[in-house]
């Protein structure tokens, strides 16, 4: 399946809960499944969650981008300093296991590894903390895709009404909107919310028990389960960006 190369998808919500790194997992894990190269990369450096869902050791983390003297062969690749492996041609840059503060990342180090890592991967997955901090903006303003997850309680529709007035003064990609844990009955019917903010619901994700079992097992639903109603909606999504 062709590609352009280096392919960024952001993956967000305003509002914390709603399964956004689920999502950035299951995404990253699908393209890995049908042979592209994919890093992906956790930007909430106060409490990332990508290292627990895929239960990986943050030994190397996004953190590492500030070393200057990190101990690294002639040999290697300056971004083995920061990636850690999951599956050949799956990598992730993990955010660090204690908290950092935002400021202790400089925003131009970010914008400037967004482009080096287009240079080495197919696409570049990265998951955002709620908050539409610098390190947020920079990686809206460097996507190709941006996805807003939500749920369909109003709590979480009104973070993705956030979510898309912030979109809109970065003036970046149109978001595509992805509702999680979708049960019939309840909340909000998509067309609905899709009329009333006037966007497209690019998948929705049912509420499955098996997604939260496998990430406790640290691996991706869209592996351990594929014929699920919820794998079958991510591939859907994923079929859009390729070729």
């Amino acid at each position: 399946e062709a590609l352009t190369s280096g392919k960024v998808v952001v993956v967000h919500s305003a509002k914390g809960g709603v399964g956004t790194t689920t999502v950035a997992v299951n995404v990253a894990a699908a393209f890995n499944a049908r042979g592209h190269r994919v890093c992906l990369v956790d930007l909430d450096l106060g409490c990332g969650d990508v290292a627990v869902e895929l239960r990986l050791e943050p030994h190397n983390t996004i953190m590492d981008l500030l070393a200057d003297d990190a101990e690294v062969d002639d040999e290697a690749e300056p971004i083995d300093a920061l990636r850690t492996k999951v599956l050949p041609g799956f990598d992730c840059i993990l955010a660090p296991p204690q908290a950092a503060a935002p400021q202790d990342l400089p925003a131009q180090v970010l914008a400037d590894l967004i482009p080096y890592l287009r240079s080495l991967y197919d696409i570049v997955v990265i998951d955002t903390p709620t908050s539409m901090s610098v390190h947020t903006r920079t990686a809206f303003e460097q996507a190709d895709v941006t996805v807003l997850v939500s749920t369909t309680d109003v709590a979480s529709l009104r973070g993705l009404t956030i979510g898309l007035d912030q979109s809109a003064e970065l003036q970046t990609v149109r978001p595509l909107v992805v509702l999680n844990h979708v049960e019939r009955g309840e909340g909000m019917p998509a067309e609905e919310i899709a009329a009333g903010l006037d966007v497209e619901i690019a998948a929705r994700l049912v509420r499955d028990p098996q997604v939260a079992r496998a990430g406790n097992r640290g691996e991706a639903m869209v592996r351990t389960h594929p014929n699920a109603p919820f794998t079958q909606e991510i591939e859907r999504l994923v079929d859009r960006w390729v070729g």
